[in-house]
């Protein structure tokens, strides 16, 4: 690797993809993809190759991934203590700073192979956990508000993979829940909740519907149309308009009232007395089909 020195590191970030304003790991939908379904702790954007070091964006993305804020922290002072020559640097050759132009190699030994089980696989028949992503069109927009594919940077996940190389677009799910029937009386509670869903794509355009009555998590409404799927079902309250569905796209699952590091994952209305209706609206991270 060989040494950045003309105080690019911030726009080498921003080339990468990390830095889009905010890091990409707070905006959604990537928040929801490549980080919540983690639980990280203030999570931050780190890329491979580091900023400080030279590379051709446009040739070779830098490699990302969502991380806790302490570790990349902890990392970035170790490698600047590196840099510079600071502390016990036993492996490192020469005792003044880098210059520009200055390299060094980087060796993996000691490895935890119960923490890296992607890294055992033999050439050629390695994974990605999901988790690992890169920029696959830098269109240098902030990433503020609601993703705009048109003018935000795009965003993938790496190779392999059978989602590989397919772009990550914001989509959404809108849910129309109306009470039916009655409860007391001799006959007991005949209340049961109609779901009605409908999928729409990044452009707004909608893409499949469906319907079930008081749907279950064995038996979810399924709503097809995007990649991935949707599937809905009811929560422990779940005769009442009240109750929190739930949602799950791929490996993100979520209820009306979840609020992820990149915002809320949902808008819900109102209980329509009149009409005993309640509409809610949740946006999903999906890929361009």
């Amino acid at each position: 690797m060989y040494y950045d020195s003309s105080n690019n590191n911030d726009d080498n970030r921003k080339k990468s993809g990390c830095d889009a304003g905010k890091s990409v790991c707070n905006a959604m939908p990537f928040s929801q993809k490549l980080n919540d379904p983690q639980d990280l702790t203030k999570p931050s954007c780190d890329e491979w190759p580091m900023a400080e070091v030279k590379n051709d964006n446009d040739k070779h993305p830098n490699v990302l991934r969502c991380i806790n804020q302490a570790e990349n922290s902890s990392g970035g002072a170790q490698l600047k203590n590196f840099i510079e020559n600071n502390g016990d640097q036993p492996d490192r050759k020469g005792d003044n700073k880098f210059v520009d132009g200055d390299y060094w190699e980087v060796h993996f030994e000691n490895v935890d192979q119960g923490r890296t089980p992607n890294c055992l696989a033999k050439p050629g028949q390695c994974t990605n956990d999901g988790f690992q992503f890169y920029l696959s069109e830098y269109l240098g927009g902030k990433i503020s508000g609601n993703y705009d594919y048109g003018h935000n940077n795009h965003y993938a996940l790496s190779a392999p993979g059978d989602k590989a190389n397919i772009d990550i677009v914001q989509c959404k799910v809108h849910l129309r829940r109306s009470s039916h029937g009655s409860s007391g009386g001799r006959g007991g509670s005949s209340i049961y909740i109609q779901y009605d869903a409908e999928v729409f794509d990044y452009k707004g355009n909608s893409k499949g519907k469906g319907s079930a009555r008081s749907p279950s998590k064995d038996e979810p409404l399924v709503v097809t149309g995007l990649d991935p799927e949707v599937k809905i079902w009811e929560g422990e309250s779940a005769e009442s308009l009240n109750d929190k569905p739930n949602y799950q796209a791929d490996n993100v699952e979520w209820t009306n009232d979840r609020k992820g590091n990149g915002g809320a994952y949902c808008s819900v209305g109102d209980v329509d007395g009149d009409h005993g209706t309640r509409d809610e609206d949740c946006w999903f991270p999906c890929f361009i089909t």
